[in-house]
């Protein structure tokens, strides 16, 4: 197995583009469905399988 493949899918450029994509797709119902779960200023919250950590940076 390649040393760049710590992350299961992969951290190349491609797979960052298209892990991207996805959170752009996906962020604003994952927006909707945190604030509806409360999710907000002062909540502690922990990102298991965060990847590049593009939903962490929205949690944060």
């Amino acid at each position: 197995m390649p040393a760049e493949r710590t992350y299961f899918l992969g951290t190349h450029d491609e797979e960052l583009e298209r892990l991207g994509l996805q959170h752009r797709v996906w962020r604003p119902t994952m927006l909707e469905c945190w604030q509806r779960a409360g999710i907000g200023l002062g909540s502690k919250v922990l990102d298991v399988g965060a990847g590049p950590g593009f939903a962490a940076a929205d949690l944060a």
